[in-house]
């Protein structure tokens, strides 16, 4: 193998965890002349003689190249210092022990609701995660976390198409002490706040579940918003409304089914609304024997009312009801047997 200006240096330099190959910049390689004898070199330049040494870019050879990969490899597998310090830093945490020898924990992350409940709340999808959320969740604290992100918009969720739903499901599965709030919110405004509620296509859930879920002590405050006199046979009439008062009367005390009863008594007149025959049916159909015998003695005492009852299909489920009614008691008896001859 022969080289021009035979003299060359090559240097070894570590730099940054890596050797480099310096030369000159005024040498290259060159194939064996015809009249050069290669008899004399050693075994390794004897592979050289056999063919031409080709350079790679910049004037290297493929073997110094393949060299300077080898050292390249080399270095890499050892690595540089930052590397090893890495390294040593995830062992170390892996490995690290507290005071009294037992293995650190990673603190809990937050769910992934923390501090989105009631913009999740108001959306389709969301609220149905939210709903999954607490039918699966077995702690009581992280429902009340849950539903406590609702203060100061139950209001709103009331009224919403799909937060009313999340409202409804934490009613269902705490507490009653823990949403006593929700009935503060509610009943903030006054009696009037409580009726509107209760005559929304939404709210009116709301109110029935309170009124399922709800304490004797907190169920009574609601009865006194939902039996004023001015407003409560409005309710009654209502499309949405008339779905609170028959929880009222399925759920309340002894003392609000009867006076509920007394207003519709009172009110029977305007039986002929739909609703309020929705009402009179239910009291006549689940209620207290004296409460049934009291309003269907009303309804069949008062001039027309059969007659207009008679004309809706809520009225006349309640006109079968008060029927039944009425023959349970032998005064009862002898009253229809009076009507009918």
């Amino acid at each position: 193998m022969r080289v021009k200006n035979t003299f060359i240096d090559v240097s070894l330099r570590r730099s940054e965890g890596r050797r480099l190959l310096t030369f000159p910049m005024n040498w290259k390689f060159l194939a064996p002349g015809p009249d050069d004898d290669c008899s004399a070199d050693t075994e390794s330049h004897s592979e050289d003689c056999e063919q031409p040494a080709v350079t790679c870019a910049g004037g290297f050879s493929r073997r110094d190249c393949a060299r300077e990969r080898a050292f390249s490899n080399e270095s890499t597998q050892i690595g540089s210092p930052r590397d090893r310090a890495d390294s040593l830093n995830s062992v170390d945490s892996s490995n690290s022990d507290d005071a009294d020898g037992r293995q650190v924990q990673a603190a809990t992350p937050q769910a992934w609701w923390t501090g989105r409940v009631w913009l999740l709340a108001r959306d389709r999808q969301g609220c149905r995660n939210l709903q999954a959320v607490l039918a699966a969740s077995t702690d009581a604290e992280e429902k009340m976390l849950l539903l406590h992100e609702l203060r100061g918009h139950i209001h709103e969720a009331s009224r919403d198409p799909q937060a009313n739903y999340v409202l409804q499901k934490c009613i269902c599965l705490c507490k009653s002490s823990r949403f006593q709030f929700v009935i503060d919110e509610i009943t903030c405004k006054g009696a009037r706040s409580v009726t509107m509620v209760a005559r929304h296509k939404y709210g009116c859930r709301i109110i029935q579940r309170l009124l399922e879920h709800c304490s004797q002590e907190q169920t009574n405050v609601l009865a006194q918003a939902l039996l004023t006199e001015t407003d409560a046979m409005d309710t009654c009439c209502h499309m949405f409304g008339n779905y609170a008062m028959q929880h009222l009367y399925e759920y309340g005390t002894v003392e609000h089914r009867q006076k509920l009863v007394v207003l519709l008594i009172q009110n029977l007149a305007c039986a002929v609304d739909t609703h309020l025959c929705t009402v009179i049916g239910k009291v006549l159909a689940m209620g207290d024997d004296d409460d049934k015998y009291a309003l269907a003695q009303a309804v069949y005492n008062t001039p027309g009312m059969v007659a207009s009852m008679v004309n809706t299909k809520p009225g006349q489920f309640a006109l079968r009801a008060a029927r039944n009614a009425l023959q349970t008691s032998f005064d009862g008896r002898q009253q229809l047997c009076m009507r009918q001859t």
